[in-house]
């Protein structure tokens, strides 16, 4: 379950495809933007307005839920 901000929105999408309902929550239509080939989770969370740590908390810490390993 490895999550850097210098992954693009592609890669995050291709091995965490249980991730596309939160950031549709999140705002964000990373599945059927075009820019995610290009942009990084880094680009994304600063183009929102959004701190890239928190952003990748976040992304982790569903990602975790998602898998069973939070409560």
């Amino acid at each position: 379950m490895y999550i850097s901000k210098y992954m693009t929105m592609a890669q995050l999408i291709r091995e965490h495809p249980e991730l596309g309902p939160f950031l549709r929550e999140l705002g964000l239509a990373c599945a059927d933007c075009l820019s995610k080939v290009v942009d990084t989770v880094a680009v994304v969370a600063e183009r929102y307005g959004m701190d890239v740590e928190d952003f990748l908390a976040a992304l982790r810490a569903e990602c975790a839920r998602e898998h069973g390993q939070l409560p």
